[in-house]
C-alpha cells in the first residue's frame, strides 16, 4: 500500500483499513486533505483529525494553502510544507516529500532561502530526503541545520559561498558530493568523516582548496 496522487480515494480506502488506524497516519490524511478536491471527503478527513490530532496538525490543516491537485509543482509543494512545518514543529516535511514521488529536494529561491534562514527549524523537518540540492540562495552562509539531515546520500552545493557547514561531517550515509562553489576558501575538518563518501565532484575550486585532498590522500575522490 504505496500512496499514489493519481488515486488518493483508493489509498485513503486502504489506510482505512489499516490497523492501528487512524492514529498512525494523521499526516497521510493530512496530505491527502490537502490534495484532494472532493469536499465530502476532506470533510471527512477534518473531523478524524480534529478528534485524533494534536492542536498544532489541526492549526496546520486549517490553513488555507492547498497542494496542487497533480502533484508536480514542486516549488509550490515545498513552500506550502514549509507553511505548516511552522504551524506544527512535528510535521514531516521530507517523509511526505518523498511519498509524493520525489527525489530530489531543491533550495533554489530565494524565498523558501529567507524562510528556512529565519526558521531553521524547519530544516530539521526534512528527515527522510535523500538527495538535496543548494543553490547561491542563502545570504552569507549555508545553515548548518543540513549537516543534521541523517537520510542524506547525495548532496549538490552551488553558489557563491565561502566556506561549507562546520559540521558536515555529520553526514554519515553521504554517498556523492558535488561542488561547484568558486569562491569557496577551505574545507572544514569534519569533512573528513564524510566514511561513506563515493563520488566528489569538484567545479570551479580553486587550487588552494584542492590542495587538501593530496594532503589528507583523497585524490581517489576528485
Amino acid at each position: 500500500m504505496e500512496f499514489n496522487k493519481n488515486y488518493i480515494a483508493t489509498y485513503y480506502t486502504d489506510i482505512k483499513n489499516s490497523k492501528n488506524y487512524p492514529e498512525d497516519f494523521l499526516y497521510e490524511l493530512f496530505l491527502i486533505g490537502k490534495i484532494s478536491r472532493d469536499n465530502d471527503l476532506v470533510t471527512e478527513i477534518s473531523k478524524t483529525l480534529k478528534e485524533y490530532g494534536t492542536i498544532h496538525i489541526n492549526n496546520a490543516f486549517k490553513m488555507r494553502n492547498k497542494l496542487p491537485e497533480n502533484g508536480q509543482d514542486t516549488t509550490r509543494i515545498i513552500k506550502s510544507f514549509l507553511k505548516y512545518g511552522a504551524k506544527d514543529p512535528l510535521f514531516p516535511i521530507g517523509k511526505l516529500y518523498t511519498m509524493m514521488g520525489f527525489s530530489i529536494f531543491s533550495i533554489d529561491e530565494e524565498s523558501i532561502a529567507k524562510e528556512l534562514e529565519k526558521q531553521p527549524n524547519l530544516i530539521l523537518l526534512l528527515q527522510g530526503i535523500t538527495e538535496l540540492h543548494i543553490e547561491g540562495v542563502f545570504n552569507i552562509d549555508i545553515p548548518e541545520e543540513f549537516c543534521y539531515i541523517s537520510s542524506l546520500k547525495n548532496l549538490e552545493i552551488k553558489g557563491n559561498y565561502k566556506s561549507l557547514p562546520t559540521s558536515i561531517g555529520n553526514l554519515q550515509q553521504l554517498e556523492n558530493l558535488t561542488l561547484n562553489l568558486a569562491n569557496l576558501e577551505s574545507f572544514p575538518s569534519s569533512f573528513w568523516d564524510l566514511k561513506a563518501l563515493k563520488e566528489l565532484e569538484l567545479k570551479n575550486i580553486i587550487k588552494y582548496c584542492q590542495s587538501f585532498f593530496q594532503l589528507n590522500k583523497l585524490e581517489r575522490l576528485v
